[in-house]
């Protein structure tokens, strides 16, 4: 793995939540917004709120809500699903606290006062239950990537991964935003037989490691070891001490399970099917796939090897003051764990955030950012 100093030199300055704002909290009350068709009905749901969840994932899983409200008194009618809503969470100062001055952005460390917007959805389910009697709102954010479903049969050859994404999103009427690095990868060849754009961009983005979405009318085609925003803006670490968690859950799975990945090719120079590894070959996990070179072949196999490396340490916290600010994708640097833990530069995947009567706290699900063993020790053989 390579040394913490390392990775966090290469990073933003990070924003802090630990004890040095405890004193802080104490005097915060958290604050939320919903609107459906584009009316606000935070007042309406304010007395009768009793949960409100949101989950915020990575590519290829779309962002969900939950609301829970109140019908004691029978009078709320049940919303229609197909409605669009919004929502927003996040603290301000609370209210009658005595006198105390506005923090300065020192104080707070990073920590964000006022609304952050957690995105669009769609009502998708409405249920009633009881008693005591309560109405449950349950939405999705629309996944843009999904309406790209008509199926295409087309080949590319001898092209560059830019440019296939590129052609696509003009297709289909979109900006592209990719990363350089990966928009100068070539393809050897690549097949779309029967297959949506939506599909194969998905296959195209697990083969050189990346994810691809939509978002504003912008393709999104961005390296999932990068710390970026599904608009591509870089987002910087935040760093969490202990205290500022409830509670934690590290596991190390058996790295052993795998040694490496292990991709075919067709080798029209020999006439035969050859194989590369990226890793060691002695354990090594096969790819289905038969790709159309070396070239091809080693990019997905290391793109697995990737995968695998940062699957190998989780790390899960739950955070007692929640923060809205947090995201997939964004950096994370903890202290106060073991030194194995404090030493590793973790990546958000997913976020859980959880707001009641009884406060709003947030749940981080991470993985390492950096990976290892996955520069060099690539094999090449016949078959």
């Amino acid at each position: 793995m390579s040394d913490i100093s390392d990775i966090r030199a290469t990073l933003p300055t990070a924003s802090t939540t630990g004890s040095s704002n405890r004193r802080l909290f104490l005097q915060l009350t958290p604050i939320w917004r919903v609107t459906v068709k584009g009316q606000d009905v935070s007042d309406r749901f304010a007395p009768r709120l009793v949960s409100l969840n949101i989950t915020d994932n990575r590519d290829g899983e779309a962002d969900e809500v939950e609301i829970v409200i109140s019908d004691h008194d029978g009078a709320v009618e049940l919303p229609e699903t197909g409605d669009p809503m919004t929502v927003a969470i996040g603290w301000q100062l609370s209210p009658g606290s005595g006198p105390y001055r506005a923090p300065t952005d020192d104080e707070m460390g990073g920590f964000p006062l006022g609304l952050v917007d957690k995105g669009s959805y769609t009502i998708q389910a409405v249920e009633y239950s009881g008693a005591p009697d309560t109405i449950t709102l349950r939405g999705r954010a629309a996944n843009m990537l999904d309406e790209l479903r008509t199926l295409k049969d087309r080949s590319w050859h001898k092209t560059t991964v830019g440019t296939i994404v590129r052609s696509i999103g003009a297709q289909n009427k979109l900006k592209v935003s990719i990363d350089k690095e990966i928009a100068l990868r070539k393809i050897g060849h690549a097949d779309q037989a029967q297959e949506s754009d939506a599909s194969f961009l998905r296959r195209l983005g697990r083969q050189m490691d990346c994810l691809c979405n939509i978002k504003n009318g912008t393709l999104l085609f961005s390296q999932a070891r990068k710390a970026r925003t599904p608009s591509g803006k870089e987002l910087p670490p935040v760093t969490i001490t202990r205290d500022a968690g409830d509670q934690h859950r590290w596991a190390r799975s058996d790295r052993d399970s795998y040694s490496g990945v292990k991709a075919f090719y067709n080798n029209i120079k020999r006439g035969t099917r050859s194989s590369v590894v990226a890793g060691i070959s002695g354990r090594a996990k096969t790819l289905r796939q038969t790709y159309a070179n070396e070239a091809d072949a080693l990019a997905a196999a290391r793109a697995e090897w990737l995968r695998i490396q940062r699957g190998i340490y989780s790390f899960d916290i739950t955070l007692a003051y929640g923060r809205a600010d947090v995201m997939p994708q964004r950096p994370v640097i903890v202290s106060g764990w073991k030194k194995q833990i404090d030493e590793t530069v973790w990546m958000v995947t997913a976020v859980r955030h959880s707001l009641s009567n009884s406060g709003y706290i947030s749940q981080l699900t991470l993985e390492t950012q950096q990976s290892e063993g996955v520069d060099g020790g690539d094999e090449v053989k016949d078959d």
